[in-house]
């Protein structure tokens, strides 16, 4: 249902029944207009987009349909896409609204998931970025600012959140999910001090200097004691205090430190 009033598109979600209010810019309604006056074949359906040419004119146009046209479209453009049909245009929106920050509820509710799980699909991990946090800096007098194990923190951050969501029982987001993140990603942090050997003979281990890299995260970007939506609590002193202990503990003392 179109509101021409006031802008705003109203979809049926297929796959979980639930109705959706989307805005309507100007060009696309714009484009709606030209395509009712000048495109559309006469009928008296009431669906806005309908069959045109010889084959059942002016009935509403299927599924299929859509989807056998959006494949021609992009391999008409040479488009080498993993997706097909027009789940692909659904897909590339998700995936971009997360990457300019919207938080995961607000790509859910626009998809039209029940559960935040199905969203983080299209959390998918910022190389480039992670590239840049992980990059070295020192301040005055030699202090660290950010280093490689800050990138680290933060990505070990994300695989908590999703060991929380596995687990059940806890909310994830509000400022104690955070908190508990940041716990998380101290008792991982430790478990990295004892040396690993790779399967090419180089040893991988965590120093103290990795330590006060991913301190330095903490009060610098606060990913690592995120929310699910990757909201941080916003005092450098709780997150780093949530760290210490996951350091000093291990992941029960965590859950029941910061249970909500």
């Amino acid at each position: 249902d179109i509101d021409w009033r006031v802008g705003t598109l109203r979809l049926s979600m297929r796959k979980t029944r639930r109705g959706a209010v989307l805005p309507l810019p100007r060009e696309a309604g714009e484009a709606l207009v030209t395509y009712l006056q000048k495109g559309r074949p006469e009928t008296t359906e009431r669906r806005v987009f309908v069959q045109h040419g010889n084959r059942r004119p002016g009935t509403a146009i299927s599924a299929p349909a859509i989807t056998a046209a959006v494949i021609r479209a992009i391999r008409r453009a040479g488009v080498d896409s993993p997706l097909g049909g027009a789940y692909v245009f659904r897909h590339t929106v998700a995936g971009r609204l997360v990457k300019r920050g919207a938080p995961l509820k607000e790509v859910a509710d626009f998809l039209g998931h029940q559960s935040l799980d199905t969203t983080t699909i299209y959390a998918k991990l910022d190389l480039p970025a992670l590239q840049e946090m992980g990059t070295p800096i020192e301040g005055e007098d030699g202090l660290v600012l950010q280093g490689d194990n800050t990138a680290y923190s933060a990505l070990v951050s994300r695989y908590m959140m999703a060991l929380q969501s596995q687990r059940g029982g806890v909310v994830l987001d509000n400022a104690e999910a955070g908190l508990r993140t940041a716990c998380l990603t101290g008792v991982a942090t430790t478990k990295m001090s004892t040396a690993v050997t790779t399967p090419d003979g180089n040893t991988v281990a965590l120093t103290a200097g990795d330590i006060d890299e991913a301190i330095a995260g903490l009060l610098t970007n606060g990913l690592v004691a995120g929310d699910v939506n990757g909201e941080s609590v916003p005092a450098g002193f709780s997150r780093i205090d949530a760290f210490r202990v996951g350091v000093l503990g291990d992941q029960e003392r965590c859950f029941k430190r910061f249970p909500g």
